[in-house]
């Protein structure tokens, strides 16, 4: 299926999760450029998860009014189909009668 939304973003999960086990015990005895590279990462990990959720928030809106566009023409065949078997609605032409000539 094409919204035309691009590419679904990729999530490094395996960096999410080291960003998540880091704990604050030990980054109190890394030095600076440690703790840069673990900023860096965590930053770096916000961006990608925000670009993830923006793109599955923006499928899900526009699935959404995907449903709510076929749910009204389904509904309107059903309700031209009821009509059609009732006969409500129905134009009826009059005979035209020929002047013979």
């Amino acid at each position: 299926m094409t919204l035309g939304l691009g590419p679904k973003p990729e999530l490094d999960v395996q960096k999410v999760e080291e960003c998540l086990n880091l704990q604050t015990n030990d980054l109190s005895l890394l030095p600076i450029p440690a703790l840069e590279a673990h900023l860096a990462n965590i930053r770096a990990q916000t961006a990608n998860t925000s670009t993830l959720l923006t793109y599955l928030l923006q499928t899900r809106d526009a699935l959404q009014q995907d449903s709510e566009t076929y749910n009204k023409l389904i509904a309107e065949l059903v309700g031209e189909a009821q009509k059609m078997k009732t006969g409500v609605g129905k134009v009826r032409t009059p005979l035209r009668r020929g002047t013979g000539s």
